[in-house]
């Protein structure tokens, strides 16, 4: 496995090669930005940064509103076409800093947005050849407390419709969010995946009332990670491992304390 961090777990008041350099003096080989921070950055300042500090950048954070026409998610109108716009913008930034994949999050408007399952199969198909001729891949990463696509084998079947070439994020967290088993993925091609996301569920909050900014670091909460590295190695996935605890208690904390135990923690999860 090829352990990776999600920018969002150090402060946003680092820059992104701030970030890069912190990452790997605690051994992390990859990060996972978001878009926001690459806005108004020089991308071959950050490819040169990564280059220096051997870090690679497999996906980034991310296209959203696509599947259920809610251009507001990206800040642009509903227009399909104003859509499409702004993810082939985002897209070509991240093949810019040499990312394989953009995370692209299905059904997750807040404004009651939603899509036919034909509509997101369509428009899917569309990003994905965009992507092919940008050089940056939409995935699907399923979310367990969204709509339509907040399940494993909703996610399946919806690669499934698509073609051959979609591919899916597995979280941790979503799988359990959705009711679901840390080995769900168990027997699935490992082609089928781009990045697997992992983080942990605070003991403390039912499964109904967990929400993203509760998340905890590996192994101080509920989700059996130790079953989810398992499945990962039954299936031979040896890819990148990216960890998101999306809560903003670790910006209190020294970000090299909280990369170099985030590191051991997935040493032990994941050998």
């Amino acid at each position: 496995m090829k352990f990776c961090i999600n920018t969002s777990m150090l402060s946003p008041n680092l820059d992104i090669f701030e970030k890069i350099k912190i990452a790997s003096r605690n051994k992390f080989v990859a990060i996972e930005p978001w878009i926001a921070e690459l806005e108004f950055k020089n991308s071959k300042d950050i490819v040169n940064c990564c280059e220096d500090y051997n870090i690679q950048i497999p996906a980034v954070e991310q296209i959203v509103g696509w599947f259920e026409n809610d251009g507001e998610l990206m800040g642009v109108s509903d227009k399909h076409e104003d859509i499409i716009d702004e993810c082939k913008r985002r897209m070509e930034l991240s093949v810019s800093i040499n990312a394989k994949w953009i995370i692209a999050a299905p059904a997750f408007s807040h404004r009651n947005h939603f899509g036919s399952w034909q509509q997101g199969v369509d428009y899917f198909n569309e990003l994905l050849e965009l992507g092919k001729s940008i050089g940056c891949l939409p995935s699907i990463e399923f979310m367990g407390q969204t709509k339509q696509i907040d399940t494993f084998l909703k996610c399946k079947k919806f690669i499934d419709d698509v073609n051959v070439e979609g591919t899916m994020i597995i979280d941790s967290y979503h799988l359990w969010k959705s009711g679901g088993e840390a080995d769900d993925f168990l027997g699935y091609d490992k082609n089928k995946i781009s990045v697997l996301h992992i983080s942990d569920a605070d003991k403390n909050i039912n499964r109904e009332m967990h929400m993203d900014r509760n998340r905890v670091m590996p192994l101080d909460g509920q989700i059996d990670l130790y079953k989810f590295s398992k499945t990962a190695s039954s299936i031979e996935f040896d890819g990148f491992v990216n960890a998101g605890v999306y809560n903003k208690k670790l910006w209190e904390y020294d970000p090299d304390y909280v990369c170099k135990d985030l590191y051991d923690r997935m040493k032990l999860i994941f050998g």
